[in-house]
This record gives structure tokens, sequence and C-alpha cells, in this order.
């Protein structure tokens, strides 16, 4: 494996998939500053937008180079979308010419690695989606969320345990840079009174679990109880830690942006409160996110190469826990356990 490049099989070619793709294979950058429409005229995900490219090539001078470096040792060999002119859309963009599958079955044969992007979905059908290659044994990512609810999230942690076969769930939040720093910083200000994390909080679980993950990324994990706040939606999230000594005493708060003003980018901030003073983070947005997401890249090359995941399951599995506490918070109007993932 490590003498070769690892063969990759990509499902659903949204925006998360191409960003996770031109990271990993040579790609035509003109193809993804212009638009690329179906022929029927649907609508567009971002990267036939040109919103990938502008997030990835932001160099005045140099249009063509690549702003992120890309991660070496992967090849894309095969791509599938349930709209096959998508899937042949996104196909043309890689170097290496990707065989566009008829099934989702396919997609998962002759590779090493299988990727499934999610950009704006919830995650509800992710058990569906993995299942071939996991039952192959075949290494697989599963972009955030893991799966809709808790019951799926430990369904495919079993059926992968089962098959012996390594899978990773990560957020981009959960490893992008700027909040490394924050949470380095947190030293500064300890003992913590009081977390924060702002974006992202709504009972929709493609923004939510990236709030959850960077409070997990930050504050770390470990988190016994929610409460919430919000009629229609869910505008305030309190996650609480049970007094554990390293965390602020008074939990993370998750904040909802209030409106009144429309950020050009999606951005998520941090902020904590301690003994020794305050200190926020730097806005992580759509300009930082590419740099969360090749980290992501890399850590999916480890699982290749050592047939291990290098993140526990216990910990992919919690930020799924959390959001179902968050759900039954929101109907009850009272604090929610969160259940505990550690594996057996």
């Amino acid at each position: 494996m490590n003498d070769r490049k690892i063969r990759v099989g990509l499902i659903r070619m949204d925006s998360h998939t191409m960003y996770i793709g031109i990271l990993m294979d040579e790609h035509d950058p003109a193809l993804l500053r212009g638009p690329m429409p179906a022929a029927d005229g649907s609508a567009l995900h971002g990267w036939q937008a040109s919103g990938t490219y502008l997030y990835f090539y932001t160099t005045y001078r140099e249009p063509m180079e690549m702003t992120v470096p890309r991660v070496d040792g992967f090849e894309i060999t095969r791509v599938w979308d349930e709209d096959r002119e998508l899937a042949e859309l996104g196909a043309r963009v890689f170097g290496s010419r990707p065989r566009v599958c008829e099934t989702l079955d396919e997609v998962s044969d002759d590779v090493d690695l299988v990727v499934i992007g999610d950009c704006k979905t919830e995650g509800e059908n992710h058990a569906q989606l993995a299942a071939p290659s996991i039952r192959k044994g075949v290494p697989t990512f599963v972009d955030k969320p893991f799966a809709f609810c808790l019951e799926d999230a430990r369904a495919l942690a079993a059926l992968a345990r089962d098959n012996s076969t390594p899978i990773l769930s990560l957020s981009i939040m959960r490893e992008t840079p700027g909040l490394s720093h924050f949470r380095n910083r947190l030293a500064e200000i300890t003992p913590l009174n009081l977390g924060l994390i702002h974006g992202g909080v709504g009972l929709r679980l493609d923004g939510l679990i990236h709030a959850i993950s960077a409070a997990q990324h930050v504050f770390g994990t470990g988190v016994r109880s929610v409460d919430v706040m919000g009629d229609e939606d869910v505008d305030v999230v309190r996650l609480n830690y049970a007094d554990a000594p390293d965390k602020p005493a008074g939990g993370v708060l998750l904040t909802k942006s209030a409106g009144g003003g429309e950020e050009v980018t999606v951005s998520f901030y941090a902020a904590a409160i301690g003994k020794h003073g305050a200190i926020r983070s730097e806005p992580q947005n759509d300009h930082t996110h590419p740099y969360g997401m090749r980290r992501i890249v890399e850590k999916i090359k480890t699982m290749v190469h050592t047939g291990q995941s290098p993140v526990p399951m216990a910990e992919i599995l919690e930020n799924i826990a959390v959001a179902d506490a968050v759900r039954v918070a929101h109907r009850t109007g009272e604090p929610a356990i969160v259940e505990a993932t550690d594996e057996p």
C-alpha cells in the first residue's frame, strides 16, 4: 500500500466531496473556476458555481496555483452519485479520469478507500451509503454527521467492528487549525468559567454537528447533559460537563447567529472566560475550512495505511449522542442526559 497510490471511490458529488477530492488528486482548476451547470438546469452545488475554486485558489497573480497544498498518495478512480450527470461532471474535474459507476455497490470495488461526502444533508442515508464498502472491508470515511441519530451511528459502528473495517467521521470544525490555536491558549486564563461556540446552532444536524464538533475540538469530550433555549428552533445549547475539573464550570454555550446582518461566509467563533481573563478566536469560515479539511485528509491517509481509525469511535459517537439530547431537550423543554458512548 505504501508503494502505490491509494485508490479512492467518491460517493455523492457535493461540495464537501469536491473539497476532499481536490485535496487528494490532480484536477483542472479551470473547470472549478467556471460554472459547470447540469443540462437540466438543476440547482448547483457550490463547486459547480466556482465556490470550491474561490477558497482553494486565492493567489491573485497565480490563479492556477492551489493555496492549500494537496496530500499526496491518492488517486480518484471511481465516483458515484444518484444523479449520474452530476457524477459525470465531477469526474471531468480529475486528471485520473475516474470511472462513473452505475450503482452504489460498484464504487467500493477495486479501491482502497471510500469517501462519502456530505455538505447539506442530515445523514439520514449514511448507513445505506456506507454499508457496501464496510461489508467489503474497505476503509470508509463518512462525512459529518456520522449518522442522523445515535441508534443509526451505533449500527454503523457495529457493522464496521463485525467486518474489521476502519471507519472515520469528522467535521471540518473538529480539525480546523484556528480552533487548535485557540484551544492551546486556554491555559492563559484557567480555571475556566464559561466556554462559547458561536455559529451553526439550530435543529438541522448539518449545522448543529459543526457547533458540537467545534466544542469538542476546543473543550474536549465528556458532555453529560444539555439544556436548550428556543421555541420553533434551537437558539442556544448549553453543554454540561458534570463538574469535570478541566472543563468550564458553567459549561459551554453553543449560540445561533442572531441575524440583523448576513455574513458573506459561514463563520464560527470560539470564546472562553476564566479566572484570569477572557479570550476569543479569529473567525473560522469558508476561507479557513480548507485547512481543516486537509487535516482530515491526512487522518484518512493514516487510517488507510494503519488499518485503524485515528479517532476513537466513542468520540465520534458522542457528537451524535449530544445531538440526540438536543432534540429531546427541545421537545420536552427539560434538560436531557447525553447517552454514554464508551465502546465495550
